[in-house]
């Protein structure tokens, strides 16, 4: 069943119409969004407490406690506090699916720690703050397939990826004036979609993270500067025997000649430039990829 995305309308509506009402109430799978601390809240999380399958908490709400929605599948807060970060763990969600929360070491040691004590259904992560330094105790998790908002050096993304051996979907913020080095080689068997943003472009690194069933590259560029050597990029993808099938590209300007980026190598000869929402970022687009 789909979720039903306002509940505090729902039962507002229905609540007190009739017994079978009622009931059917308690059948429905909830989701909710939660940007302010109301009584509404805290009376639906004691009448229908099982029935939450996405819970969304985007401000400080310290008087939201977590432990009512054991049946979450879906997982949002962007400012927890340290009850509610503690909160996150196997025991008290066990059929977690999605998380989405600040990269904590609680957190982490739950993902990476005793094998025995880990969530059985999580496949997807989503982290706000930079990922902690890995532990000497962790050890592979297969069931993380989907990593974003990782922002992290080289060494610790190296070490991370070999935690995550199964992993098809990466979204990676490189940190600026990175001084660490590669753990080779990388852990990218299965990565299938990598979005990569670097301050500055380095060609060296991006040519370790694509893997050789990469098939959806997304690359940001934030420095405005130094502009993209296209005709180097092409020549990094055709040297490493690329699976690419689609290819983004964002970057800071105002101006492109689409036609110099076309000619500038055979990879990119029909490359196009879409629509974007900012005056200063230019953003290009390539599918169907055949070399």
């Amino acid at each position: 069943m789909e979720y039903i995305s306002s509940p505090v309308d729902v039962y507002q509506c229905f609540n007190q119409q009739n017994q079978r009402i009622q009931y059917l109430l308690k059948d429905f799978h909830y989701s909710i969004d939660i940007f302010w601390e109301k009584e509404q809240y805290f009376h639906l999380t004691n009448s229908f407490a099982n029935n939450y399958y996405r819970l969304r908490i985007f401000n400080i709400c310290p008087r939201i406690t977590l432990h009512h929605f054991s049946n979450l599948r879906s997982l949002t807060m962007t400012q927890p506090n340290n009850t509610q970060i503690h909160s996150v763990q196997p025991i008290t969600f066990p059929f977690l699916e999605y998380l989405a929360t600040p990269a904590t070491l609680d957190i982490f040691n739950n993902l990476f720690g005793d094998s025995q004590h880990r969530w059985a259904f999580l496949y997807s992560c989503n982290f706000f703050t930079h990922i902690p330094t890995p532990q000497l105790n962790w050890t592979f998790n297969n069931s993380i397939l989907i990593l974003s908002g990782i922002t992290c050096s080289r060494k610790i993304l190296s070490q991370l990826l070999y935690l995550v051996p199964c992993l098809k979907y990466l979204r990676v913020d490189m940190i600026t004036n990175d001084q660490s080095k590669w753990i080779i080689p990388l852990t990218i068997e299965h990565l299938l979609s990598l979005r990569i943003s670097f301050y500055r472009l380095i060609y060296e690194d991006l040519m370790i993270l694509i893997g050789r069933n990469l098939s959806h590259l997304y690359l940001e560029v934030y420095d405005d500067h130094i502009p993209i050597e296209f005709s180097s990029l092409g020549i990094l993808f055709m040297s490493i025997g690329h699976k690419l099938k689609k290819f983004n590209c964002d970057y800071r300007g105002y101006d492109v000649d689409l036609e110099e980026i076309q000619s500038s190598h055979l990879f990119f000869r029909n490359i196009q430039l879409i629509p974007s929402l900012s005056t200063d970022m230019i953003k290009l687009f390539l599918k169907n990829i055949d070399l």
